[in-house]
């Protein structure tokens, strides 16, 4: 029987063992070892990579054959929270813990309900990533048999991260009051345990979209806290409650010009409306601006490229944390692509020159780190995606673009968008210039609210005042996405 077994030795901390001829990727996720595989294991991200026995291997292509040593090629674990709310304090009197459940990040924050404060904020990386980077790789995972597994991977997420912030606090969960969480629909309904076929096929049912009040046992299955748990409402499968948070923290349900919200995520919803009524749809805007499916791609973590810039033929790069390089960011592709556009080194449909086909090198200090043709591809299929679904959106309530008041772009890198790239390589409408400001973190922030209004039924309201449709019910969607596919500079 031992014969069919093999040692893993993992990062020099620990040995697991796994069965001969299995791929190294699945021993490691029955041993809890959750690496990045945004493609769902099928060989195509490179985001596996591990290093086994010294040599460079994907861990979706290893089939294990005897005793190894196998170590990580790339540390993500250290996600930065990118909240300016974050202050410290000597004592919180009455904890409440807010959640924002991420695709990509889990980011939460400890808040003192006596004062309105936040004591503490952080993130951390959703390892359910393992099972692939978007919402459909999770549905496909969960109706294949994998449901109570990613229900597992998050609810453990969730205790260490929260451990981690309550410790920091000197609390501990048996002194939490509230816990609010919001997230996308797929990822709550993941968490909750609920049934995700009729996210699977149209016409894409949720088994719960208006949330409510659960005990802290019936969310993470864990009798550490006695604390009232509330799942956020949401709209559709595809715009949750992470967005409805969004709208009630920027207010752009009460204000009396037209205003958007453009969340620049996994499924890229978008807002357009006023007190008067509120539009809502996602558009496929992919893993791009997360890190997902690029060839050195990864989350805003530290080392990750942020900021590029390009001149006289020099690159010049900032990352997160003043850290060495070890990948790229959404925000730094942003970035990356508008520089590359400037200086010609990419052409108007996106094709790479002839001196660059091999990528174009941000950093070759302690790791070789290039924008590829195949990164930049990605980028369009984003981009068009983003812009064109505004487009849409705006178009739909028959206003012009230059009619919107306030655009809040929010997203989990939305501290380090550079906005004036953003707009002058067309991923936002040029005519929004001026008027769009960087918000962060809005699902947080409406998680945070939503402690103070406990008993309030304004997440209701919000859910009921907004429509939601599809971008495929537009007969000319499909022509202008493949128009916004162009890169087109805008200064």
């Amino acid at each position: 029987m031992e014969d069919e077994f093999c040692r893993i030795k993992w990062n020099n901390e620990r040995f697991i063992t796994g069965e001969k001829g299995k791929r190294l990727l699945d021993v490691l996720r029955e041993n809890g070892i959750f690496l990045s595989a945004p493609c769902g294991g099928n060989g195509k991200c490179g985001k596996c990579r591990v290093f086994v026995d010294g040599e460079s291997r994907l861990a979706c292509d290893v089939r294990v054959s005897k005793d190894i040593e196998v170590c990580p090629a790339l540390d993500e674990e250290n996600i930065r929270a990118v909240s300016s709310e974050q202050r410290s304090f000597e004592k919180v009197h009455s904890p409440g813990l807010a959640i924002d459940l991420g695709t990509t990040t889990i980011a939460m924050a400890v808040v003192d309900l006596s004062n309105g404060e936040v004591a503490e904020a952080g993130s951390c990386i959703n390892h359910q990533r393992a099972y692939g980077a978007d919402v459909i790789s999770r549905i496909d995972a969960a109706c294949s048999g994998r449901a109570l597994v990613l229900r597992g991977i998050v609810q453990k997420d969730i205790m260490e991260e929260a451990e981690k912030l309550l410790k920091k606090c000197g609390l501990s969960f048996t002194e939490l009051e509230k816990i609010s969480v919001a997230g996308n629909t797929t990822m709550l309904h993941l968490l909750m345990g609920w049934q995700t076929e009729g996210l699977a096929a149209y016409p894409f049912t949720p088994y719960c979209i208006e949330g409510g009040k659960f005990t802290f046992m019936e969310v993470f299955g864990s009798e550490c806290s006695s604390a009232e748990v509330w799942i956020l409402p949401g709209i559709s499968a595809f715009v949750g409650a992470d967005i409805v948070a969004g709208i009630e923290t920027t207010g752009i349900y009460r204000a009396d010009a037209t205003q958007a919200i453009i969340d620049l995520g996994t499924n890229g919803e978008m807002v357009v409306g006023s007190r008067k009524g509120l539009i809502v749809t996602s558009t496929a805007a992919g893993t791009a601006f997360e890190g997902g499916n690029l060839r050195y791609g990864m989350p805003g973590t530290d080392g990750a490229i942020s900021h590029v810039e390009i001149r006289n033929g020099k690159c010049k790069i900032e990352t997160i944390g003043d850290a060495a390089a070890k990948g790229i960011c959404g925000s730094g592709l942003i970035d990356a692509v508008y520089e590359m556009r400037k200086c010609d080194i990419i052409d108007r449909s996106g094709l790479l020159a002839d001196d660059y086909r091999r990528g174009y090198v941000l950093s070759d200090a302690e790791r070789k780190i290039s924008v590829t043709q195949e990164d930049v591809q990605e980028f369009l299929l984003a981009k068009s995606a983003v812009r064109t679904g505004i487009e849409m959106l705006v178009s739909r309530i028959g206003l012009q673009l230059d009619e919107l008041s306030e655009v809040y772009i929010a997203g989990g890198f939305g501290f380090f968008l550079n906005l004036e790239k953003a707009a002058g390589i067309g991923l936002l409408p040029y005519a929004l210039k001026g008027r769009m400001s960087a918000v962060g973190n809005s699902s947080l922030k409406g998680a945070i609210d939503a402690l103070y209004m406990w008993n309030s039924d304004e997440f209701d309201k919000i859910r009921a005042m907004a429509e939601s449709f599809e971008l495929a019910e537009i007969p000319e969607f499909n022509e202008r996405y493949i128009e916004n596919m162009r890169l087109e500079l805008n200064e």
